[in-house]
């Protein structure tokens, strides 16, 4: 037969470690799933793809080798999650000892203190989960002329981002419920809270937790541009 040939998708490389091992491991279980040599094939090199752009020895799954094989997927069907979705995933990463980090917010206009907050919130563990104010919440703390964007539209916008794994949108009365459910090891904000008033604070520290402020270098905010468009509206 004439050998065939697997284009492999260009990404950044981080670690190769476990590569060979995942190939192995995701060729002989597509195999015995019924796949054809060339599918198994096919599929196992998607997945080494996808771990070597992780750092360390690190797993592929279900939901990461779906969206690559399936981009038509899209990552929000992906990403988001009911708080009920999220208990057994967070509780089978914390049994493989992974660092689970949580942050939360409205998010309504995007901008790049958000991008900032998230990028570095990622950092500080291996696995991301943005709670998202609902539309209630957003109108609760802006005012009655807000949210601009709606809650799933804003997940959609947040599921885009590589830096984010799960999102789950909440109301704002249920944000320390949320945080008792995914027990984050670690709970970030933007530095114009102090810790104290970091919500939540107490039951992330109480399960052995912390609260990191990450600092806050551009003074933009989304009222900010909103105020400046309307102005320019006006």
């Amino acid at each position: 037969q004439k050998p065939y040939q697997i284009t492999a998708q260009a990404r950044e490389v981080f670690d190769v470690s476990g590569a060979g091992d995942t190939v192995l491991a995701v060729l002989g279980l597509s195999l015995a799933a019924g796949a054809s040599f060339r599918e198994a094939a096919s599929i196992a090199n998607v997945a080494a793809g996808i771990v070597v752009g992780k750092v360390g020895t690190a797993t592929v799954s279900m939901d990461e080798l779906r969206m690559a094989l399936e981009p038509s997927v899209g990552a929000l069907a992906v990403k988001q999650k009911t708080l009920s979705d999220l208990i057994p995933i967070v509780d089978r990463l914390r049994a493989e000892g992974k660092t689970i980090v949580m942050t939360n917010g409205c998010f309504d206009l995007l901008h790049v203190g958000h991008i900032k907050l998230l990028s570095a919130s990622k950092k500080m563990g291996d696995l991301l989960i943005v709670a998202i104010d609902d539309d209630d919440s957003v109108r609760t703390l802006k005012g009655n002329d807000r949210p601009i964007i709606n809650a799933q539209e804003r997940a959609r916008i947040i599921s885009a981002l590589d830096c984010v794994d799960y999102i789950t949108i909440f109301s704002t009365n249920d944000l320390e419920q949320v945080i008792e459910t995914i027990r984050p090891d670690v709970l970030t904000k933007g530095s114009n809270y102090t810790t104290r008033t970091v919500q939540g604070r107490e039951i992330v520290e109480r399960s052995g937790g912390r609260v990191v402020l990450i600092p806050i270098t551009d003074p933009v905010s989304s009222t900010k541009i909103i105020n400046q468009i309307r102005g320019q509206q006006a």
